[in-house]
């Protein structure tokens, strides 16, 4: 796909009710950049029903 191509998916018309869609579905998101273990320690450490993803470095 051409960048005129990927441009042309863009709707501003539709923007409002993709945004609205993406704070409803992120609601509930935290995204921290700490240390593994220091982000652990910070959510009161691993309890049963959480899940965390650990982005490794690059």
């Amino acid at each position: 796909m051409t960048d005129l191509e990927r441009a042309a998916r863009f709707n501003i018309l539709r923007l409002e009710a993709r945004l609205d869609a993406l704070n409803e579905r992120l609601a509930g998101v935290t995204i921290e950049r700490l240390p593994w273990r220091s982000f652990i320690e910070r959510m009161g450490g691993v309890r049963e029903g959480m899940l965390f993803y650990l982005d490794p470095l690059y």
